[in-house]
This record gives C-alpha cells, sequence and structure tokens, in this order.
C-alpha cells in the first residue's frame, strides 16, 4: 500500500476514532503521574473497584485475586481472609514516551564533528605500532 493511501487511512480511523496526538500525550502524562494513593480510602482500606475514577481505573494492568483458606478438618476449611495484589502500568516506561513527545528532552542520536579521517586513524595507529616495536627493540 503506497504511504500516502496508509497516512491517509490512518487519519481517518484516527478521526472516526475521537483519537488526537493530544488525546494520547493526556493519558501518558496520567499513566506517568499516577498517584496510587487514589486506590486507597482515606482508613487505608483498599476501595471497592466500582468506586475508581476512569484514571485510577486506567492506571491498572491486572488485578489478581486469591482467597485465604483454613484448614481444620479433613476436607473442611473455613475462609480466612483474601488477598489482592494490584498490577500498575510501568511508569517508567511511561515516562519515557511521555519525554519523548517533548522535542530536544532526549537524544538518541550523538552529533559528532570534526575532520578526522579514516586514513589519519590508521596512520595514527601505525606510528604507534612502530615506535612501540621499536621501543622493545631497544631493550
Amino acid at each position: 500500500m503506497p504511504r500516502g493511501l496508509r497516512l491517509l487511512l490512518q487519519q481517518q480511523i484516527a478521526k472516526k476514532l475521537e483519537v488526537s496526538a493530544e488525546k494520547v500525550v493526556q493519558r501518558l502524562k496520567q499513566l506517568a503521574f499516577f498517584d496510587v494513593r487514589k486506590l486507597y480510602n482515606p482508613d487505608g482500606s483498599l476501595k471497592p473497584i466500582t468506586e475508581l475514577d476512569d484514571e485510577t481505573a486506567a492506571a491498572i494492568c491486572s488485578i489478581q485475586v486469591g482467597k485465604l483458606y483454613e484448614h481444620y478438618a479433613k476436607g473442611k476449611a473455613q475462609h480466612v481472609g483474601t488477598t489482592i495484589k494490584i498490577k500498575l502500568c510501568d511508569r517508567g516506561i511511561n515516562l519515557e514516551r511521555l519525554g519523548r513527545y517533548i522535542p530536544g528532552l532526549f537524544k538518541d542520536k550523538v552529533d559528532v564533528a570534526g575532520t578526522v579521517s579514516i586514513a589519519d586513524i590508521i596512520a595514527a595507529g601505525r606510528k604507534r605500532v612502530a615506535e612501540m616495536r621499536a621501543a622493545q627493540a631497544a631493550k
């Protein structure tokens, strides 16, 4: 598919889905600077999932719930608790993605300026080798 046509299709899809650069950068900002305290009530208990706002819910990558049982007789157990593991989206990756949007914040390329040619480097290396050999021969 020609590049121009592909770009046009991508723009049409983004418009249809209401996806813009501003929305993407805003979401990256929310993920990068998410405050984990928003998961908890003032008393320190975990908020029910139904009470989380959209920003908080979006920062969660996965939730694992495990039930704990106490075994007290053959084949009998009593539920004694629940463990909840919440994995949040990776803050570092989202900070990097957000930082890459800001021009000049990260430098992926190193600019090298100079007039030294490969031939000059090879000549200098040969000269050093010759000097080392001469020094060894003199010993």
